[in-house]
């Protein structure tokens, strides 16, 4: 367990660090998924507790403009937030999409990856259909846009930051997202790869990945079901999850100080990363089932 208490001295240091709100004066920041949840509600702790500029992404640009209206509202320079659509399904318009937010104020100094879309259904019962879509847009789509930025930063030599807004799911299995936790799991090694090999060509890159557990959004409402269809409602982890603002504000402080890897969840959803990392898959099973198992009751009869 030796490893396990380097990571929870790590988590309790961090902890211990205030955020580093001049490390957010005077740059542009670029959040993809700022519609709403986690990326809205980091917008808004970042206007209203440092100079920043902003790029908003998602699909919906007229909700993009809303949040924008609401930034404003917050203390926000009407000029100092700008609005780029994309969608993340439609990886030929991805490429363009970066060089639209390039455009906006000249460069990137941050880039949040935090748009993507959850699912909740049986493996077995799930359309390959489904696979194809959260693959495409959980991993390939931000793969894509980061790529496309790195390329920009390496021919420019800037120094900048990207950041991977992951999930807990990428690190265990959890029941009713085996696509969702493939995609998550892929994103983790390919940030990891990343980070190795930025740092051996010189390039002054930083990457960093936080991975939430349960969050109060609407990220269940909108994961998709067996069929590529809406789930439509809040399941157990997410009802009773992490205050989102509370979650935001430790992500907020984890980037300030370059974190490589952050875990920001409930002590039930460390443990559960605890022992699916040092114990074998079924002991470590066997432990997290019972804690879980109204949740789980309560869900399977959904997804059937």
């Amino acid at each position: 367990m030796a490893t396990a208490g380097l990571l929870y001295a790590g988590y309790r240091y961090l902890r211990s660090k205030a955020t580093d709100w001049t490390y957010y004066d005077g740059k542009v920041v670029w959040v993809t998924g700022a519609s709403s949840g986690i990326g809205k509600e980091l917008c808004l702790q970042l206007v209203k507790r440092s100079e920043v500029k902003l790029v908003l992404s998602s699909r919906s640009e007229a909700t993009l403009n809303g949040v924008k209206a609401e930034l404003v509202e917050a203390g926000a320079k009407d000029g100092n937030i700008a609005v780029v659509p994309l969608d993340l399904g439609e990886l030929e318009t991805l490429v363009e999409a970066v060089e639209k937010v390039f455009d906006c104020f000249g460069h990137i100094d941050l880039l949040i990856n935090n748009a993507g879309i959850s699912q909740r259904s049986l493996a077995r019962m799930t359309s390959f259909d489904v696979y194809r879509r959260l693959i495409k847009i959980d991993f390939e789509g931000q793969v894509l846009l980061t790529q496309t930025y790195i390329k920009k930063l390496v021919e420019s030599g800037r120094s900048a930051h990207i950041t991977f807004i992951s999930s807990v799911a990428g690190r265990i299995p959890v029941p009713f997202r085996s696509g969702y936790c493939a995609a998550k799991a892929a994103l983790n090694s390919y940030a990891a790869t990343i980070r190795i090999e930025l740092e051996l060509e010189g390039h002054p890159i930083a990457v960093t990945v936080v991975s939430p557990g349960g969050v109060k959004t609407a990220v269940s409402k909108n994961a998709l079901n067996k069929d590529g269809k809406p789930f439509g409602e809040a399941d157990a982890v997410t009802a009773e999850g992490m205050n989102v603002a509370e979650c935001c504000s430790q992500m907020i402080c984890a980037i300030s100080n370059k974190v490589d890897d952050f875990i920001v969840c409930s002590s039930l959803e460390r443990f559960a990363c605890t022992l699916f990392t040092h114990l074998p898959l079924k002991l470590a099973t066997r432990v997290i089932l019972p804690k879980y198992k109204r949740y789980l009751s309560e869900t399977l009869a959904r997804v059937k």
